[in-house]
């Protein structure tokens, strides 16, 4: 038994020194467990030998737990000490011992009276014990009415210099007053500052902040916060290697000593020889970093504020300079096209007319619509640009005299309307001539029948002579005479409607009247000179009739059933011949009708035709001769009259049957062209349905629906296959000269209407999101700085509620970097208030609240007073600005821009060049 347990014993000696308390343990278990497995079987004290190892294993820990406490006690004496220094140094006090300095309690007053700003119950003077601990007691109860708890220290244990409650007052001290004023919820205050150690060094690869000892014990996660803010200090940062702990230690401490103003609190050869650093050591000295870079943000964000103001400026200039050109060039092509619109240039011809028609087609199909788009342009930069002056606080913009909006609504109301009036003209015009040239071209056929017919006349009376005649001849010729007259005057009759002609050429304004009307009068003359001659005739006649008495009644009778006959039938046959105009199948067919209802109605003259012949025959009977005197018409006349008459029918079937097929042709391309347009109309419903629905269910952040709604607009605006097919279809109906379409009244104009609206429509909508993107990138509030608010939220969201309470809430907060004021508790109230009427549970901050309240405080209002806040951050506090200043705290191109636009400052006190910004203020706020 001595033997083996001199043999565990010796183990002892070779015992390497732990690192930790970890491996010290690992290193005992495996050593003695080995020890133990090597011995005899037959032993039987195996059990006291177990319990030896697992003694001297545990006093092992406990001197290597007493060795790390004294270490982390010599960290926090010197770490707090250097913090105490560092706020006395303000009212020139200083303490060499933590333990001892404290002990009369003035030092400590003086401390709590500079961290707090407030002012301490006056200290007794004396010097007594009774004195020092009502001193020390003054500062506690002042302590503790600030919300600090302390836990068993007492102002005796402070004036007998106890280390340890001294310590732990200190450290309850920098948690309150120096970790951003975090109450009594240690953990919280921690976790936030924690936090903002790992966003600060979170694009460093090298470091790793997960705690406050071992993530800061090789120096990197120190270099890298000063590295983050101010990388112009350690430069070299990418050459630290985390070997070098001691160096990379002593050199974060020496550049945050001489440049950043914060005390040496830790000891570089401490924290990299020590097997773990005192947290509250390194929480004390990571706080003074983080209020040392809050400053620096703030003049960042000053000058950043300044520079986006004139640049929405410049851009508010050059977006009002565009608008005045787009409509000034608007306007006057409006100007301009209503004088044509409202031109009233009557033409000679329907043909002409049409030409004017077509023109006014292409204008708008082709001039129009491009004018549409910039109209609708110029409606969208003014709501851009009104949305972008109500963002930023500016004046509204005044449009020159004649430019606003409503005036361009009524100057295109004004077009629209002249348009109709154009349209109404030019149709009107086309209705009227094709009247006129019908109404012409009648009155020219009768003119020529009756002057053909007077022609004839003229040469019956010059043909026929009544010399030598016997009196029968003459008495027949005197008879015949009769019925001549009587043919000429029924002839003569008709002259009347001619008259009528005219008149209604007249007032249709058809610039051929005149020549309608010399035509009428030249017929009416040649009556009067054939009215003339028969009455010359006559006179002969009745001269040499006392010669001849001899009366034919057969012939008598012949001559004048004739004669009316072929009257009738010359009638017949000129109411045939009437040219006619039909626009439609039913037209024909009404003609084709009245044609069958003539034609029928001939049978009756069959009949008189059968009977004249018959009469003719017992004429023959009666006389050889075939001579009639009281008539020149014979059956042989008569037959061919009627057999033209006949054909005449036929011709004129024909030529209805083809006029039929030709509106038929007509009416084929109007079902063409109605199929076609009620297509279109249905695809324009169709893309509007999409666009509501699209609407109606928006998804997606703002800039997806932008991309939805311009893919809506590509697709609208890209199905020219089916809008070709219609323009063909109008195309046919152009060239058919057709004028009216029975089958639809949609027109390409209605149709081309329809599709601008859509796009109109669309192009609207996206407007209106873009400028919901304006409003969100007018508070600078980025992707990033969005996505950053919402995993600070959810961090402090413990139980994943969706909502921190007003703890949470303030440890959020401070997490950010949102500074609170010197009382802590005061600024979460008041922030809790504000936020009363919009909270959705009492008490408790949701997620939308706290991006609502992080976003108005991050991106400042663009006002008058933020602006002058932000040039006296600049200025430190002064009316005027150097050169130098705004070069170094601006982009080049902005600080120069804002120089061009100040005055030099008239305060004496200034140095040389200093410019006054307030002027200027009040002239980019008040439109000057």
């Amino acid at each position: 038994f001595q033997s083996h347990r001199s043999r565990c014993v010796s183990v002892a000696p070779t015992l390497p020194k732990p690192s930790s308390l970890r491996s010290l343990q690992k290193f005992f278990s495996s050593e003695f467990s080995s020890r133990i497995r090597t011995f005899p079987a037959s032993m039987s004290y195996e059990g006291t030998d177990r319990r030896t190892s697992q003694t001297d294993e545990a006093n092992a820990n406990a001197a290597a737990r007493e060795e790390l406490q004294k270490a982390w006690t010599n960290q926090q004496k010197k770490s707090f000490t250097l913090w105490v220094n560092g706020h006395l140094r303000k009212t020139g006090l200083k303490i060499e011992d933590i333990a001892q300095d404290l002990h009369d309690g003035k030092a400590l007053q003086a401390l709590l009276e500079v961290i707090s700003g407030e002012k301490l119950p006056k200290m007794e003077k004396g010097k007594m014990r009774v004195h020092m601990v009502n001193n020390v007691q003054k500062c506690l109860d002042f302590v503790k009415t600030v919300g600090v708890r302390l836990h068993g220290i007492g102002a005796e244990e402070i004036v007998d210099g106890n280390l340890k409650m001294i310590l732990g007052m200190i450290w309850t001290i920098i948690l309150r007053f120096a970790i951003q004023d975090i109450s009594v919820e240690e953990l919280t205050a921690k976790e936030g500052l924690l936090l903002w150690c790992q966003k600060k060094t979170q694009p460093y690869n090298n470091v790793n902040v997960q705690n406050f000892h071992m993530s800061f014990k090789d120096g990197l996660a120190f270099c890298a916060l000063i590295h983050r803010h101010r990388p112009d200090l350690i430069p070299n940062y990418s050459s630290l290697r985390k070997e070098n702990a001691r160096e990379n230690l002593q050199l974060a401490f020496d550049v945050a000593e001489q440049h950043l103003d914060i005390p040496q609190m830790l000891d570089a050869e401490d924290i990299s020889s020590c097997i773990k650093p005192d947290e509250r050591a390194v929480m004390t000295y990571v706080s003074a970093y983080y209020h040392a870079f809050s400053s620096f943000q703030q003049v960042e964000l000053a000058a950043k504020r300044i520079a986006d103001v004139f640049e929405v400026s410049a851009q508010i200039k050059a977006a009002e300079e565009e608008i005045k050109a787009l409509t000034n060039d608007l306007l006057e092509w409006i100007r301009q096209t209503i004088e044509r619109m409202n031109a009233r240039d009557p033409q000679e011809t329907s043909i002409d007319t049409h030409a004017r028609l077509n023109e006014f087609r292409q204008y708008q199909e082709k001039e129009k619509p491009p004018k549409a788009e910039e109209k609708g342009q110029i409606e969208a930069k003014h709501t851009t640009l009104l949305t972008k002056l109500r963002i930023h606080n500016r004046p509204p913009y005044v449009p020159p005299q004649g430019q606003s909006l409503p005036e361009i609504e009524e100057a295109w109301s004004g077009l629209e309307v002249a348009e109709g009036g154009r349209e109404d003209f030019l149709l009107s015009e086309i209705k009227r001539l094709q009247r006129c040239e019908q109404l012409f071209n009648s009155l020219s056929n009768k003119a020529n029948l009756h002057a053909g017919r007077v022609s004839d006349s003229e040469q019956v009376l010059a043909s026929s002579s009544e010399q030598g005649s016997t009196l029968a001849d003459l008495s027949a010729m005197k008879k015949k005479h009769e019925a001549f007259v009587s043919e000429v005057n029924a002839h003569r009759q008709r002259v009347s409607a001619l008259d009528a002609i005219v008149n209604e050429l007249g007032s249709l304004q058809y610039s051929k009247q005149s020549e309608a009307a010399e035509a009428v009068e030249g017929v009416r003359s040649s009556y009067d000179h054939l009215d003339t001659l028969c009455q010359e005739k006559l006179a002969k006649i009745e001269e040499e009739e006392k010669k001849q008495l001899h009366i034919d009644s057969i012939r008598l009778e012949f001559a004048k059933r004739a004669g009316p006959f072929r009257t009738s039938l010359a009638n017949t046959k000129e109411d045939v011949l009437e040219p006619f105009t039909v626009h439609s199948v039913a037209q024909v067919e009404e003609l084709m009708s009245q044609l069958a209802t003539r034609k029928a109605n001939m049978s009756t003259a069959e009949a008189e035709l059968s009977s004249i012949t018959e009469c003719n025959n017992r004429l023959h009977e009666l006389c050889d001769s075939t001579a009639n005197p009281y008539t020149t018409v014979t059956v042989e006349i008569l037959n061919k009259d009627w057999a033209d008459l006949q054909e005449l029918f036929v011709e004129c079937e024909g030529k209805l049957q083809a006029e039929k097929e030709h509106q038929q042709r007509n009416d084929e391309i109007c079902i063409a062209f109605a199929n076609e347009a009620r297509s279109v109309e249905q695809w324009i419903a169709g893309q509007r349905e999409k666009f509501n629905a699209q609407v109606s269910a928006a998804s997606g952040t703002l800039e997806e629906q932008i991309e939805q709604l311009n893919a809506l607009l590509v697709e609208s605006s890209g199905n020219t296959e089916l809008f070709d097919a219609a323009e063909a279809a109008h195309a046919a109906l152009t060239a058919a000269l057709i004028i009216e379409n029975p089958h639809t009244k949609l027109t390409m104009q209605i149709l081309r209407v329809k599709a601008q609206q859509l796009k109109s429509l669309i192009t609207s909508s996206i407007n209106s999101i873009e400028n919901q993107i304006l409003v969100r990138n007018a508070k600078g509030i980025s992707n990033e700085q969005m996505e950053d608010f919402k995993q600070t939220f959810s961090h402090f969201d413990k139980d994943n509620s969706g909502a921190l309470d007003r703890n949470e809430f303030k440890a959020c907060l401070l997490a950010t970097g949102y500074q609170l004021g010197e009382n802590a508790e005061e600024g979460v109230d008041k922030i809790m208030e504000t936020l009363r009427k919009t909270l959705k549970e009492e008490g408790r901050v949701t997620l939308e609240d706290f991006i609502h309240f992080m976003t108005s405080q991050t991106a400042a209002d663009d006002t008058i007073e933020n602006l002058e806040i932000n040039f006296k951050i600049l200025a430190r506090e002064k009316d005027y600005i150097h050169p130098d200043t705004l070069r170094s705290e601006l982009k080049a191109s902005t600080a120069e821009y804002i120089i061009s636009n100040l005055t030099v400052s008239a305060d004496t006190s200034a140095p040389e060049g200093s410019l006054d910004y307030k002027e200027f203020l009040h002239c980019v706020y008040n439109n000057e």
